[in-house]
């Protein structure tokens, strides 16, 4: 099986602090860009040629879209087993090089008293959370980043060595889990519980506002 050459960069961001300019910067690298919603529509405004992430008949399912069969096994598909990349390769899907996926930050809509529960809550991103963790999951496949502050490190790191080592692809994942962990953390504590007593597992979500 011939390898395959292009390297593609999954897209999708709430936060679009700097997302552009790393955008022109892996397409120098040589990397094809793909992404969907406001993101595929930031970066186009740029002038970037940009792959669809999903297909318009993904619209049907809503905010789960985005997690078509296709996109989930270019996140977790293992380069290194034929079974896995063949498979992707029969279902005309694409191996993902480099995951950026960053989520609506939670925690500033519930301070927002004017918003009901419902209205809350429609804004959990089910889809680009899963992803995240998928990526984080294969990350000796599968550079995630969901910080823009690690736009540069990483870039710096493609540039001169053409690769992003093993141990920083690992701090990365380990960055997303926590940044999954305090989403989640943010949902249950907002959604509370009145308890006769404390749950088995209980965990507090922390923010820093500050460097010590």
């Amino acid at each position: 099986m011939t390898p395959i050459k292009t390297k593609y960069a999954l897209l999708h961001v709430a936060d679009r602090t700097g997302i552009t300019e790393f955008a022109y910067a892996l397409v120098e690298l040589g990397f094809k860009l793909v992404a969907s919603g406001g993101t595929a529509a930031a970066l186009r405004q740029a002038e970037l040629e940009v792959l669809d992430a999903r297909e318009p008949a993904d619209d049907a399912a809503g905010p789960l879209g985005l997690l078509h069969p296709t996109i989930v096994s270019g996140v977790t598909a293992d380069r290194n087993n034929p079974a896995e990349t063949g498979a992707l390769d029969r279902a005309g899907g694409l191996p993902f090089d480099l995951v950026v996926v960053n989520l609506y930050p939670l925690s500033q809509l519930i301070d927002d008293a004017k918003l009901s529960q419902a209205e809350v809550l429609a804004y959990i991103d089910l889809a680009s959370s899963a992803l995240l963790r998928a990526a984080a999951v294969n990350f000796r496949n599968v550079i995630c980043v969901c910080d823009p502050e690690d736009y540069q490190p990483v870039l710096d790191c493609l540039r001169q060595y053409d690769r992003v080592t093993t141990d920083r692809r690992q701090t990365l994942a380990a960055k997303a889990f926590h940044y999954c962990a305090y989403y989640d953390t943010t949902i249950a504590q907002f959604l509370g519980g009145k308890w006769d007593k404390l749950p088995d597992e209980l965990v507090i979500g922390l923010k820093k506002t500050a460097e010590m």
